[in-house]
């Protein structure tokens, strides 16, 4: 099988470096390379390709306008979970989705990784919505996360059976997904405002 292979200045141009700097990432590993009968280096562009994506993701991760917004569905039907999946990816709006079936494993889900948004069920096992939500409010580090509620209890019920924080938004299943996109677009808008501006949200 033919090998595409580009030049030490094809590969520079390319991710607009000096050659120099070229054959130093070649010497270092960084560039898979060989020389070609007549002594011209070759630089394999699987290699190249490699390296191009490590930089844009580099960029991403460091720049909050790019950066993947993370999500957490917490929700005990898992049918609700494919259907968060789909409308969430289908949005374009660079949404890292991760899911959890009940509030303790949520609470693992984000000792993994701290969400920048949790949209959760109420009625669930273990520890329910209202449990989860106190305790993620009861700590500093994690007050802040933006949390959405998905629930079939209407507003009394939800007072019944316990208050939930002012800055949490409630949401009546069946979801009105054009509705939450909106929210969630509001969201996404003040983290990267909040990311852009160096203050930890």
């Amino acid at each position: 099988m033919k090998i595409e292979a580009l030049s030490p200045k094809q590969v520079a141009d390319l991710l607009g470096v000096s050659t120099q700097a070229v054959h130093k990432w070649v010497a270092s590993g960084l560039l898979q390379a060989w020389r070609t009968p007549g002594g011209h280096r070759r630089i394999t562009k699987a290699s190249v390709d490699q390296l191009l994506c490590e930089r844009d993701q580099q960029l991403m991760d460091s720049n909050p306008e790019r950066r993947a917004v993370s999500v957490l569905v917490v929700d005990d039907d898992l049918r609700m979970h494919a259907v968060f999946q789909k409308h969430l990816h289908s949005w374009d709006m660079n949404l890292d989705v991760v899911t959890a079936k009940s509030g303790m494993d949520g609470f693992v889900q984000v000792a993994k990784k701290r969400p920048d948004l949790i949209i959760t069920d109420l009625i669930m096992p273990d520890l329910d919505g209202f449990h989860m939500i106190q305790k993620l409010k009861d700590d500093p580090e994690l007050r802040s996360i933006h949390i959405i509620v998905s629930t079939v209890l209407q507003t009394e019920e939800i007072s019944r059976r316990g208050t939930l924080p002012d800055d949490v938004l409630v949401f009546q299943k069946p979801i009105s997904f054009p509705k939450l996109k909106t929210v969630i677009l509001g969201i996404i808008s003040t983290i990267r405002t909040t990311s852009s501006s160096g203050i930890n949200h």
